[in-house]
Formats: structure tokens, C-alpha cells, sequence
């Protein structure tokens, strides 16, 4: 697009672009209709129109679970509101999805004006106050700072794998803008490089000392992208694995290693037994949950040390 007509919402479709989402899937509203001439215009972005918000939600959702992030675009209000169902189900299963929302004009917001689609109290930030619980990281987006909001939230969506929810009111979306100077920085997850090297040292002497081993994995193996590392281990020492029910897929299911779907005590007795009999469990990306392990009646005497690598709350 030619750089006199570059604007705030070329910038946060580039960004969306860089890092990965090609398609915007969502509902046509009065509050984003610009924004979207600029997606239809766009180059490296699909607008995928859907029936309703709802719709447009869990299509993001299994778009990210594929592409490792995905977006959706609604309007302000009513919109939105139609589509928390489905981003909340991203936020409780971790799946990076970005909510890109139209809204009012910024004058207006300033103005306290009582416009539609708002609960009229001139209060425009009802709607993202909602967001913010299912939500990693929330912008409201001015004139200034435009480009560090949009840069924060999809950081911290792609680092924390939740929803991450952007306000982009209808005049703010026009307004000139620079394209990005610089890839988007990612976040560096701390740890220590000594604890690291202790925990797989402890794991290597309690494999080698142990007859019998099994392995479960779950789904934020998945999210953190971590099921290579855990396939060349249970591939490797040759260990007998299973997946929790919402970690399915995540490890290759023709291994010869492979035994099957664990959930407690309404597991097959086959894969039950070599789960549970094994002096070892190693539990890779595992978080217990009512459903996922017949309402807590898993059967586990695990290794301490749980592979995962969710951040710190």
C-alpha cells in the first residue's frame, strides 16, 4: 500500500501478518467498516466474513490451534458481546487468538457522547472491562503510542498462548501512520540455565534407575510448542505415552510407543495399567482436570518434576 495512504490499521494488519495470521475472520459492523476497506485492500491479509461473532470466534480458535495464532474482527457492543463465548473457550484451553474490535470515534469517547451500540452513560469502557477477564493483554488505542499498544498486546498473546483484545475506534483506524521499522520483538522466557541442567540430570538418573516408565501428555505441551522436545524423548528412551483427552494430537499417535488416550479410571484396563504400573510417570505439559481424568480419579504416583512451560501468573 503506498505509504500516503498508510494508517493505523495498516500497521496492526502488518503486525497480524508478521506473525502468522493471514486470514481475519469476523462480522461487518458500522464501527469497523474502514478498518475492513483496509483488510480487503491489504495484500497479506484473507478477510473470511462469517455468520455471526459467535461463529467468527471459534473459527479463530481452530485457525490458531493450526496456524499459532488467529484473529477475529467484530464490532463495539453488540458484536464483541457475541463473541465472548467463544474467546473465553481460547482463553480457558490457551490458544492465541487476537480480538480486534471497531468502535466509536475518539472525539466521541471524549465527548461522552451517547452513541449506539453503548450502554449510554458516555462510559465506553464497559465492553473491554468485560474482555480484560478473558483477556492476556487489552488496548484501547489513541492517537499516540498506537503502535507500542499493538505491539504489547500480540507479545504478550503470543507469549502467554490467551486472547489478547485491541479497541480500535473508527477514527483512530485512519489516522497516518509509519509501517514498522523493526520485526516485533518476542518475548524471552526466563529461566535458569543451572536449574535446567539439574532437572535433566535428575530426570536422566531416575530413567536409568527405573524398569518400568510411562509418560502423559497434555495439551500445553501443544500451546508451548514443546511436543518436538517431548517426542525425541519418549521416542529416544523409548517410553510407552499416552495423551489427556484435550492433548490429543499433540505427539504422533503411529509411534510404536504410542498406547492411547489416558482419563482415570474410565481408561481401557491395557493402557490403564501401563500408565499406572510403571515406576516412573513422566507428565509432560499436564494440568488434571475433572473431565479430562474421569472426574479425579487418576491413578498417579508421578515424578515431581512436571515438564511443562506455562509462565508465571
Amino acid at each position: 500500500m503506498p505509504s500516503e495512504n498508510y494508517n493505523i490499521g495498516c500497521y496492526l494488519i502488518d503486525r497480524l501478518s508478521e506473525v502468522g495470521v493471514k486470514h481475519l475472520f469476523g462480522v461487518p459492523g458500522d464501527y469497523n467498516l474502514r478498518f475492513l476497506d483496509d483488510v480487503e485492500a491489504a495484500e497479506n491479509m484473507e478477510w473470511v466474513g462469517c455468520c455471526n461473532e459467535l461463529n467468527a470466534a471459534y473459527a479463530a480458535d481452530g485457525y490458531s490451534r493450526c496456524r499459532r495464532i488467529g484473529a477475529l474482527l467484530t464490532t463495539y457492543g453488540v458484536g464483541e458481546l457475541s463473541a465472548v463465548n467463544g474467546v473465553a473457550g481460547s482463553f480457558a484451553e490457551m490458544n492465541p487468538v487476537i480480538h480486534v474490535v471497531g468502535g466509536p470515534a475518539y472525539k466521541d469517547q471524549q465527548n461522552f457522547s451517547m452513541m449506539h451500540h453503548s450502554l449510554g452513560d458516555g462510559n465506553f469502557h464497559h465492553f473491554a472491562n468485560m474482555s480484560e477477564q478473558i483477556s492476556c493483554a487489552v488496548a484501547i488505542l489513541r492517537p499516540l503510542h498506537y503502535a507500542r499498544d499493538i505491539d504489547r498486546v500480540i507479545q504478550e498473546v503470543l507469549y502467554q498462548s490467551r486472547p489478547g483484545y485491541i479497541l480500535l475506534p473508527l477514527d483512530v483506524a485512519v489516522l497516518p501512520a509509519e509501517p514498522p521499522l523493526t520485526p516485533l520483538v518476542r518475548r524471552v522466557r526466563e529461566y535458569s540455565e543451572e536449574s535446567c541442567r539439574l532437572f535433566a540430570a535428575a530426570i536422566e538418573e531416575r530413567l536409568k534407575n527405573t524398569k518400568r516408565v510411562s509418560a502423559v501428555v497434555g495439551y500445553q505441551c501443544d500451546r508451548f510448542q514443546c511436543h518436538k522436545q517431548a517426542q525425541a524423548l519418549v521416542d529416544d528412551a523409548h517410553i510407552p505415552f499416552a495423551h489427556m483427552l484435550l492433548g490429543k494430537g499433540t505427539l504422533c499417535e503411529q509411534s510404536p510407543n504410542y498406547l492411547g488416550c489416558y482419563y482415570g479410571a474410565n481408561t481401557p484396563d491395557d493402557v490403564r495399567n501401563c500408565i499406572e504400573q510403571a515406576e516412573t510417570i513422566l507428565l509432560i505439559g499436564v494440568r488434571f482436570h475433572d473431565f479430562g481424568t474421569g472426574y479425579f480419579t487418576q491413578n498417579l504416583e508421578v515424578f515431581p518434576a512436571v515438564l511443562r512451560s506455562s509462565p508465571t501468573p
